[in-house]
């Protein structure tokens, strides 16, 4: 078998902002990723998502969730993803 494919199963995955695109997603992921994290920076957003349960680990702080990370999906505004992208590397290890 390949070793090198993607199986979500056994994935980190990390979603950026928790809107509507990026709540419905992470509710939708909830129990099928090894590990399933969000970053935004509205706070009662976070502990939503952490006291729900709906994933794993919710935070403002990108370093916190970006921690041995497979899959990142930008579900934020058009300029911000256009600002992840650039400043991404920065934080994947």
């Amino acid at each position: 078998m390949d070793e090198d494919r993607f199986f979500l199963k056994d994935s980190n995955v990390t979603i950026v902002g928790l809107g509507l695109m990026g709540g419905s997603l992470a509710l939708t992921l909830n129990g099928h990723c090894r590990h399933l994290n969000a970053l935004d920076n509205h706070l009662p957003t976070v502990s939503l998502a952490c006291t729900e349960g709906i994933v794993d680990i919710a935070s403002c702080d990108p370093y916190e969730v970006f921690k041995d990370v497979d899959l990142v999906v930008l579900a934020c505004p058009v300029p911000e993803i256009l600002a992840w992208i650039k400043k991404l590397p920065g934080y994947i290890q």
